[in-house]
């Protein structure tokens, strides 16, 4: 079994075959196994015997090339291709969302990256086509966190600005109004009923902006660390000599970012909650 390695997605050889059925060389229209096929199938009306000869050919057809080494690397480079297609469109797609300053710090941080990157390619130990390679993806790798760190960001500010943009009362003035009023002696039942569901609603509210809050400070941390691993590593690739070194210590930086990778990934459920608990009740703000 290979790996592909940009999805991690384990190939067989039935994935290999299937991308054999339909090969097709540079300059042919049609597949030659199609060709092959229909060849066969109108050779069986007149002899069937040619069917199953041609069941016979097709097979070791689809098998052959199915097991050529150059075969399955073409077949891996093509998706790897796809995939590469795919992130260029996720990440315009996250740029086209980001407010004008934020896009400029990804530009920002982007150079930054580049720069090293061409310090590599023009220093005095040159660096192996490898070394290269497995620089940039690391860097990639870091640039692509930051940019979800900011659309996510992003995203937040939104949501906060629009949970409390339009209120005349900040919440905790309103837990305290509803709080005397639910006090005050002689309230009815179905009143003080009604009250307390609004308190409830306002303290599920509260506790969401507070927990988006808390959220914004870390992702902020995280952004400035990412910057400042950067910038450490953009030094480091100035003093060291030793390309592979340098490839070592992005993987490095690239593998602490794990949980942050995996915060995110638990925050796209979360987050869909806190918004949830940040709308008005209902009469009181306009639907999505």
């Amino acid at each position: 079994m290979q790996y592909d390695s940009g999805t991690m997605t384990r190939l067989g050889l039935w994935d290999y075959i299937k991308a054999a059925f339909n090969a097709r060389p540079a300059g042919m229209f049609v597949p030659p196994n199609w060709v092959m096929l229909g060849a066969f199938t109108v050779l069986g009306f007149l002899n069937p015997g040619a069917w199953f000869l041609g069941a016979g050919v097709e097979l070791a057809y689809l098998v052959g090339l199915a097991s050529n080494k150059r075969f399955q690397r073409f077949v891996i480079g093509g998706r790897l291709s796809q995939q590469s297609r795919q992130q260029v469109k996720k990440q315009d797609d996250l740029l086209r969302q980001l407010s004008v300053d934020d896009r400029a710090a990804y530009l920002l941080l982007e150079q930054r990256c580049e720069s090293i990157l061409q310090q590599q390619r023009g220093g005095t130990v040159d660096a192996s086509a490898n070394d290269l390679a497995a620089q940039a993806e690391g860097l990639g790798r870091l640039m692509w966190i930051y940019l979800r760190l900011l659309a996510t960001r992003g995203s937040i500010v939104r949501l906060l600005r629009e949970a409390v943009g339009h209120e005349r009362e900040g919440i905790d003035a309103r837990v305290a109004r509803l709080q005397s009023q639910i006090e005050k002696p002689g309230i009815t039942d179905e009143l003080k009923r009604s009250l307390q569901g609004q308190l409830e609603i306002l303290e599920q509210r509260a506790a969401g902006q507070h927990e988006a809050r808390d959220n914004l400070a870390f992702i902020e941390s995280e952004l400035a660390r990412i910057r400042e691993q950067v910038e450490l590593i953009k030094e480091q690739s100035v003093l060291s000599n030793d390309p592979s070194t340098l490839s070592t210590r992005i993987d490095e930086v690239g593998t602490s970012l794990n949980s942050t990778t995996q915060w995110m990934r638990e925050r796209q459920d979360v987050f869909g909650k806190i918004e949830a608990m940040m709308e008005e009740p209902p009469g009181r703000m306009a639907a999505e």
